[in-house]
This record gives structure tokens, C-alpha cells and sequence, in this order.
């Protein structure tokens, strides 16, 4: 994990940055263009985290070692969270791309993610547009999709912003 700090309104926002699809997706349409999303974290955290990554490195071998022992463990938990749990659940993600010297930075708030799958391919299966193998900011409006899952209901809470228009 690395730290990710971009500019909000109110001042920095610290995450912990996680290679989601959008990473490796955007620069196959937007040559040049380099994404990097997070999942917002306490800065303290961050930092830790941020000092910590390079000894991801001697810790892999470890962790291959304990995999039989982990995979015990995981299967004793339940198949995922209660819906208490899944109501009260939050998540700040910030996605910040770059291309050449412009910039843009988006926030997007949610609560349950699980609950917001559904909403979320649903509305996709009904704004795709185009054809044949596309990411998914090719195949879709990323403001008219965003927009059209905004909101809050029995499935969850999504609400977005623009931090950093391109510049």
C-alpha cells in the first residue's frame, strides 16, 4: 500500500492507495494519462503504511508460509457482513488523474457497498453505449453515471464531487 494526499476543499485527504481497474483501464483510452484511486485513511495511518510498503517485500514469503493457517481462519468467517454492519459502513474514495500538466481529482462518498452493486450494474447495463471491449469510463459517461447513482436508498448512499476540474 501508498500513501495517495490530494487537495480537497477543506484541506488535504490522506488514502491509501488501491490499484482498482481504473489504474491500468483510463490510459488505454487516454494515452499518457496516469490514475491513481484511494480509499481515504486517517493521515497517521497513511504515513505508517506509506513507511511500511517497502517491506512488503520481505513479508510475501512470509504470508506464503502462513497461507494454509489464514485460509482456516477466513473460512471460520461469515460469508460477509450483517446488514447492521453494511448500513453503517462508509467509504471516501478519491481518484486523481494526470495527463501531461492537467489534473483532475474526484471524490465519491458511499455507505454499504455491497447494497450499491446492484445499483451500480444496473445502471451501467442501462447507459452503455458503443461497442466490442471498452473500460468502463469509455463505455460510459462518467458524470451521467455517476449522476444516475447518486442518491440514498434501501441499497445504500452514493454522492460524488469534483475536487480538481482539469487544469
Amino acid at each position: 500500500p501508498r500513501r495517495l494526499v490530494v487537495r480537497g476543499p477543506d484541506g488535504p485527504i490522506s488514502a491509501v492507495q488501491v490499484p482498482w481497474g481504473e489504474d491500468v483501464t483510463v490510459p488505454l483510452h487516454v494515452p499518457g494519462a496516469r490514475v491513481r484511486t484511494g480509499l481515504a485513511a486517517p493521515a497517521g495511518l497513511t504515513r505508517v503504511l506509506d513507511v511500511l510498503a517497502p517491506g512488503a517485500v520481505v513479508t510475501a514469503p512470509l504470508l506464503r508460509l502462513a497461507r494454509p493457517l489464514l485460509r482456516r481462519a477466513v473460512e471460520r468467517l461469515p460469508e460477509g457482513p450483517t446488514d447492521q454492519v453494511r448500513a453503517t459502513a462508509q467509504a471516501l474514495i478519491v481518484a486523481q488523474a494526470k495527463a501531461g500538466d492537467r489534473t483532475a481529482v474526484v471524490a465519491v462518498h458511499c455507505r454499504d457497498a455491497y447494497g450499491l452493486t446492484a445499483r451500480l450494474l444496473v445502471a451501467a447495463s442501462q447507459q452503455l453505449h458503443g461497442t466490442g471491449a471498452m473500460a468502463p469510463a469509455e463505455a460510459l459517461a462518467p458524470r451521467a453515471f455517476l449522476d444516475a447513482v447518486s442518491g440514498s436508498d434501501e441499497h445504500g448512499e452514493l454522492s460524488w464531487s469534483v475536487l480538481r476540474e482539469l487544469s
